[in-house]
């Protein structure tokens, strides 16, 4: 079988994705293996660079990051459960998410009893404050627990209405 050599032989720069011919690429000198063209032998890539902790800007009224795996915005909910089962938790009697809002959404036990469990909502009640989760808790929460709830606004488990009480 015969492959394409010289003027015939065509690449794509694996840095910028230009179409070059194969003679014109040439080895990053900083990335072993990357074929480059010309224009992109030199380039210093950003992620390269050595954070300066100096060259961070102070903002005014910062605001936490609240982006999660969905590209959407997030919502951390904390509060004391009133009681726990082996794959429940009874939340806060002051919680306002209507019904089936906080499915898909994580679970974290931050203090008290079976503190540092992770788990995924699978269905909650508003009436009871009673959320399902996916797996039995290794230590089953009780009223001395405190939970935090990342909910999704945009993407993840429940939909826009649901959080704010006016779908199902």
């Amino acid at each position: 079988m015969k492959f394409a050599s010289g003027d015939y032989a065509w690449g794509r720069c694996q840095r910028c994705g230009d179409k070059r011919k194969l003679l014109d690429l040439v080895e990053d000198k900083h990335t072993k293996g990357l074929m480059v063209c010309g224009p992109c032998f030199d380039i210093e890539h950003p992620t390269r660079k050595p954070f300066n902790p100096e060259d961070a800007t102070a903002l005014r009224k910062p605001s936490p990051d609240t982006d999660d795996d969905s590209g959407g915005s997030a919502v951390d909910i904390t509060g004391t459960a009133q009681a726990g089962g082996s794959m429940t938790i009874t939340l806060a009697s002051s919680d306002t998410v209507s019904s089936n809002g906080y499915i898909n959404s994580t679970i974290t036990l931050t203090g008290g009893t079976g503190s540092g469990q992770t788990k995924t909502i699978q269905a909650y009640n508003s009436i009871t404050k009673v959320a399902t989760v996916d797996s039995p808790w290794s230590v089953t929460p009780n009223a001395t627990t405190t939970y935090s709830i990342v909910v999704g606004l945009l993407g993840v488990g429940m939909g826009f209405t649901n959080f704010f009480g006016t779908g199902t």
